[in-house]
């Protein structure tokens, strides 16, 4: 990519810009006592919590990725958990004010859980991908 204005929009146009929609759209249902067409989660709370985040994860894994260009190491890993956690918590928190919705630890943790593995299956795919390309060329 090109420096300078034209390529920090560009960045945040094609990465970070799908990272804000996805939280925007979290937000906007944890903001309604009720969820459209009367759906109900019942025992699936937490499975639907630690899926959302996953895709929030993969999500942010992909962004920090792109802005933090040869940053193989734990950077991008702990920016993802850390933005994550802090989105996951500003959403119990929102719930919290919320008539008909409550604040709660274990969606807090099922959120956690779906970024943290969000991020260590993006860590271990990348980490496998390099492993491919810096093996030995086998034949003849």
């Amino acid at each position: 990519m090109s420096s300078g204005p034209s390529r920090t929009f560009r960045l945040f146009a094609l990465y970070w810009l799908p990272v804000v929609a996805y939280i925007m759209l979290v937000l906007y249902f944890s903001s309604r006592s009720r969820l459209p067409g009367g759906l109900m989660l019942g025992p699936f709370d937490k499975t639907a919590h630690f899926a959302q985040y996953f895709v929030l994860g993969l999500l942010i894994a992909r962004a920090s990725r792109a802005s933090l260009p040869g940053s193989g190491g734990l950077r991008p890993w702990l920016l993802g958990i850390a933005l994550g956690m802090a989105i996951g918590a500003g959403d119990e928190r929102l719930q919290a004010t919320v008539p008909g919705r409550f604040c709660s630890m274990t969606d807090f943790l099922a959120d956690t859980g779906g970024i943290v593995l969000s991020q260590c299956v993006v860590w271990l795919a990348r980490a496998r991908g390099r492993r491919k390309r810096e093996a030995p060329v086998e034949g003849g």
